[in-house]
């Protein structure tokens, strides 16, 4: 009786396993298949994305002329413009050496015709005393290129998207009369503005994705007229400014890339349409330390979040700044653990060095995906990693922001930054929508 029993109780146990494996590669070929579907919707996605991209692209190239090859630089337009960076570095090492050399041979013919005796008067020190021209050494490579005009020297790039206050056009106004106002000369820099498209939809709306519904986007386009005709009349404060405007949602680090690739000049001031500026910035001092220190690559402006920016990454991350700061022409840089998109100052070859060296995708917001990783490289690998990234922060002993942040969908929230000015076109009213993310 006990035998039967053990067989009947392990006959059982045998079922049950059966019936367990059983029931695990059905749910293992079913994980399969869903897998291998979800596979094929995806490269299904990519080729219809794929065949959205060239159409639109194609639309715009009959209209406007825009080139369809996309915001990144090509490998060939790469090795191009990186040999042109080591033809411009051979020049100016060539440049040094020979001021170096000239200065050399004029102190030496001073020293010989001269003649200083023991008082140590001379040729050279009569020169210098009776107010005619002595031979002077000639300027380093950035004070010479910082003493030019700025418009030689500075880009202003300013991003925008669609917006609920749009058709008016009374916030980017005031953007940009503030980097006029508190950066000297700037009004006269080209402004490269990039207006990043957008997708209708009928849903919920998310406007940091680009997806807007059709009353946003038709306000949105009545705002790009008037912008495209203020810029034909010269109207202030857009006399200087162009107009770059792309085929479909791109993002603000693609945006940020169309406008580079059509910079000429050697430093860029990048903002974005809902940052204005509260204070003066010590531009020329700025540019000279960026100039004369290489890895000075892109610089941000005191916002918020970056005020006692050492105290803060210390309590934050345990990572003390102490002696990694950078001192140049009366101002202070200390490292930024993390790139921001607010607004900043930046080298035009290494940003687009940047930009090409990550690979960003269509859509990304800088700081949101090479800002991060930038992020977790220090904390795992410490500061030594900072030198790649070539990021910094303003520290100019202001304990005032620089820079702020203004609610895109508040209208009440420019009221309180700047006295109010008639919009050349009312916003129509609409009804609330629900609406995921945030201003681009």
């Amino acid at each position: 009786g006990v035998d039967a029993t053990n067989k009947t109780q392990s006959g059982g146990r045998i079922s049950r396993l059966n019936k367990f494996q059983t029931r695990a590669q059905a749910i293992s070929n079913a994980t399969r298949a869903i897998h291998e579907r979800d596979k094929r919707v995806a490269a299904a996605q990519r080729e219809l994305r794929s065949r959205e991209d060239a159409q639109a692209a194609a639309r715009l190239a009959r209209h406007s002329g825009y080139d369809p090859k996309g915001s990144l630089l090509s490998d060939g337009e790469a090795a191009a413009l990186a040999d042109r960076r080591r033809r411009e570095a051979k020049a100016a090492k060539a440049a040094r050496f020979l001021a170096e050399a000239e200065r050399a041979a004029a102190l030496l013919e001073s020293d010989c015709d001269g003649g200083g005796g023991a008082n140590g008067d001379g040729a050279a020190s009569d020169a210098a005393t009776d107010g005619s021209e002595a031979a002077t050494p000639p300027a380093p490579l950035h004070a010479v290129r910082c003493a030019a005009p700025l418009p030689e020297l500075l880009t202003v790039i300013v991003t925008t998207s669609p917006l609920p206050r749009h058709p008016c056009s009374r916030l980017l106004d005031e953007i940009v009369r503030s980097v006029h106002r508190h950066c000297a000369g700037a009004a006269s820099c080209r402004l490269l503005l990039v207006a990043d498209g957008y997708v209708e939809v009928r849903g919920e709306s998310a406007y940091k994705r680009g997806r807007v519904p059709s009353d946003v986007a038709a306000a949105y386009e009545s705002h790009k007229q008037a912008l495209r005709a203020a810029i034909s009349a010269g109207a202030a404060p857009y006399r200087t400014a162009e107009l770059l405007e792309q085929p479909r949602h791109q993002g603000f680090s693609w945006s940020v890339c169309r406008a580079l690739r059509a910079v000429q000049t050697p430093f860029v001031l990048v903002v974005q349409h809902d940052r204005p500026l509260m204070r003066d910035v010590p531009i020329g001092p700025l540019l000279e330390a960026m100039a004369s220190l290489p890895r000075l690559e892109h610089v941000s402006l005191p916002t918020g979040r970056t005020l006692q920016y050492e105290r803060q990454t210390y309590a934050k991350y345990a990572i003390p700044l102490d002696g990694s700061d950078v001192a140049a022409h009366g101002l202070r840089f200390l490292p930024l653990l993390a790139f921001l998109d607010s607004t900043h100052f930046a080298a035009t070859h290494a940003y687009l060095a940047l930009m090409r060296r990550h690979r960003l995708r269509r859509g990304d917001f800088t700081e949101d995906s090479l800002g991060q990783a930038q992020l977790a490289e220090i904390r795992t690998r410490g500061l030594s990693a900072h030198g790649r990234y070539g990021t910094w922060v303003l520290d100019d002993g202001d304990e005032r922001v620089m820079v702020s942040h203004l609610d895109g969908r508040d209208s009440r929230a420019l009221d309180k930054f700047a006295p109010a000015r008639p919009c050349p076109i009312a916003p129509p009213q609409r009804q609330r929508r629900a609406h995921v993310g945030g201003a681009a």
